[in-house]
């Protein structure tokens, strides 16, 4: 994004519009949500329209998914493992199985458990090679695994796709309440050859 606060505003302005357009209507609820959580670090409310999008419908895997994220950033990884498998259950073929690969691969990381982490994140990059979110997720996971060749060949990958994107950037975006964790990230995102 060439201006991140303008989009988030505007994707979050047509979430709201297509919940003015149906209320009950679990992607509509569980997308409002997620920008509320992602975008703008507004867990508490964020949390709210995910639960409202569950309620709506119980069988929406993305709302499932979605909200397995922000239980990351707000650091419930137990609910974040459970909302993530339970997503994967409702739709074990879903296209964005990758994003519930990389759920599952976060919340195991943010335990310290980082040999599942790095074994989740593989099963996401298997389902697809180009989810930048993933491969960071993968790199630091292999760090703090002392995996450090093949953090290093991933971080070349990620910079290959994405050649502008840089710490500082995703530092200051990065909605993981934790301040402590956040550090963790950086210093293995670092440590594997990610520019400043």
């Amino acid at each position: 994004s060439v201006d991140r606060q303008a989009d988030a505003t505007r994707a979050e302005e047509r979430a709201a519009r297509a919940i003015d357009c149906d209320r009950e209507n679990a992607l509509a609820l569980a997308t409002y949500g997620h920008i509320r959580s992602f975008a703008f670090c507004d867990i508490d409310t964020g949390s709210i329209y995910l639960e409202r999008a569950r309620d709506a419908c119980p069988n929406s895997a993305i709302a499932w998914m979605l909200s397995s994220m922000t239980s990351i950033y707000f650091g419930d990884t137990d609910a974040a493992l459970s909302f993530a498998m339970h997503a994967k259950r409702l739709s074990p073929l879903d296209p964005n199985l990758f994003y519930v690969y990389h759920c599952i691969s976060l919340a195991h990381y943010c335990q310290g458990d980082y040999e599942e982490a790095v074994r989740w994140a593989k099963r996401s990059e298997a389902e697809n090679k180009y989810f930048t979110s993933n491969l960071r997720g993968l790199i630091a996971s292999l760090v703090a695994t002392e995996q450090m060749n093949e953090a290093n060949l991933v971080a070349e990958r990620l910079m290959q796709i994405q050649p502008t994107f840089n710490l500082k950037n995703y530092r200051a975006n990065l909605p993981i309440c934790d301040e402590e964790l956040r550090d963790k990230i950086y210093r293995e995102l670092r440590s594997a050859g990610i520019p400043d």
